[in-house]
């Protein structure tokens, strides 16, 4: 064994000398610095000896297992990398694939390239006047011969409930809520994910209603006493609040601050020619609850997108912005009413068709721009569609002979031959699937 080093100095001896360039000084050390040196010295050499020590003290055996059991843990670390690093891999492949599924076909990449309509993704279906076709829970809804039906893109029947009383109802939807009614005895039935949550009586004449994606709902209805009534009804059922409106016919109803308002759109009758009004109804209150917002002379209004507090409007010719606290009306765009064919508001742009200009010119456009009227894609084709549908981020335009698609920056999305336009089209599958309805059959087309 063999053993440390003990430093020892003397202190009687003379300061060192110090040389820098040439010239010779004298300095002297302190014995408190020097102490501190040796101090630090001598740790050093025990913290050195104490190592030396554990080592020696160590048996081969021991020292073998030691290095046995670090290579074992780095082994289970690379393990534990590589397996980490193949999960992130799934989870990558995973992400492309939801990604390439749900929003691929809004941009052209999709498995599905057939160039007319699959024979075997149908339902044949004998269809009546009486017969109602939406979109319910992003599947194509039927009501035929007193039963309600629900579709997958694939055409499999995925729901079906049969009404108690045969009538023919009218329904309305939002998302996962859907209403049915009852004109005959004015029952109104709630159902929520396929499921019918109530049925509730209602005392006057219903006329339509309107449902949120909250489930609230809102009734319009007469009653003997006043022109026009709306009833607003939660989800349970509850009434939470009626108001009285003195006109002669309700366009539409936009829900407002938490369902408290509500913004009900008029027509105006009072000139010779009718016209629209805006209004705010207050549900808090039981008097002076209307307030006019907006009035359109001669002009009724088609369509809505309601965007914080912009109320995006398409007229008989043409699209305005209202801001519904102010009143303040500002025009988008406007349109000449023998160019153009078909017009349609989406979430944040508008779609228009028109003829193009020339005594030569036999085509037609088809644009696309945002809600400040910057233009977002315009695309030309040589007939006129008979049937235009707008869904999100895609318009679907049916010819005498052929289906178009095109997303809203002009990409062809899908163009199949059919062999006449259906009567009917309902987009579904968060529209990457588009129903054709004919009288007999319903043919599915996916995206």
């Amino acid at each position: 064994m063999r053993k440390g080093y003990k430093v020892t100095i003397s202190l009687n001896k003379k300061p060192f000398k110090h040389i820098r360039k040439g010239n010779i000084e004298k300095e002297e050390v302190s014995d408190e610095n020097l102490s501190k040196g040796i101090d630090i010295i001598n740790n050093h050499k025990n913290k050195q000896q104490e190592k030396r020590q554990e080592r020696i003290g160590k048996t081969l055996i021991e020292v073998k297992n030691e290095l046995i059991e670090q290579k074992e843990i780095e082994t289970i670390n690379r393990k534990s990398r590589r397996r980490i690093s193949l999960l992130l891999l799934l989870l990558l492949i995973l992400v492309l694939v939801y990604l390439f599924f749900t929003y691929g076909p809004i941009f052209g990449i999709s498995m599905y390239k057939d160039t007319k309509v699959d024979e075997s993704n149908k339902v044949d279906l004998l269809s009546s006047d009486e017969d109602i076709y939406q979109n319910y829970c992003e599947e194509l809804l039927i009501y035929n011969n007193g039963k309600l039906l629900t579709y997958n893109s694939n055409g499999r029947k995925t729901w079906e409930y049969e009404l108690q009383d045969i009538f023919t109802p009218d329904i309305y939807i939002n998302g996962k809520y859907m209403v049915v009614t009852n004109s005959a005895n004015s029952t109104v039935y709630l159902f929520e994910n396929k499921k019918e949550i109530f049925t509730k009586k209602i005392e006057g004449e219903i006329s339509y209603v309107y449902v949120n994606d909250n489930g609230t709902f809102a009734i319009e209805y007469s009653t003997s006493g006043y022109k026009k009534a709306i009833g607003v009804y939660s989800k349970s059922g509850k009434l939470l609040y009626n108001t009285n409106i003195q006109v002669s016919s309700i366009l539409d109803i936009e829900f407002l601050e938490n369902d408290n308002k509500l913004l009900v759109i008029t027509t105006d009758s009072s000139g010779f020619n009718i016209g629209s009004v805006i209004n705010i109804v207050d549900g808090t209150k039981e008097q002076d609850n209307v307030q006019e917002v907006a009035k359109f002379e001669n002009s009724l209004i088609y369509d809505i997108v309601l965007k914080k507090q912009n109320l995006i409007i398409m007229l008989d010719n043409k699209v305005v912005n209202c801001n519904i606290n102010t009143g303040t009306v500002t025009e988008i765009k406007s349109f000449d009413e023998s160019q153009i064919l078909f017009n349609s508001l989406s979430d944040n742009y508008y779609t228009y068709v028109e003829k193009e200009l020339g005594n030569d010119s036999n085509g037609y456009n088809i644009k696309t721009c945002r809600f400040d009227n910057t233009s977002i894609s315009t695309t030309n084709c040589d007939n006129s569609p008979k049937i235009m549908e707008n869904s999100g981020y895609l318009n679907y335009f049916i010819y005498q002979d052929r289906l178009q698609v095109i997303n809203k920056w002009g990409v062809e999305i899908k163009n199949i031959d059919i062999t006449f336009p259906p009567k009917e089209v309902v987009i579904f599958n968060k529209e990457k699937c588009v129903a054709l309805i004919y009288s007999d059959k319903i043919y599915f087309v996916n995206m």
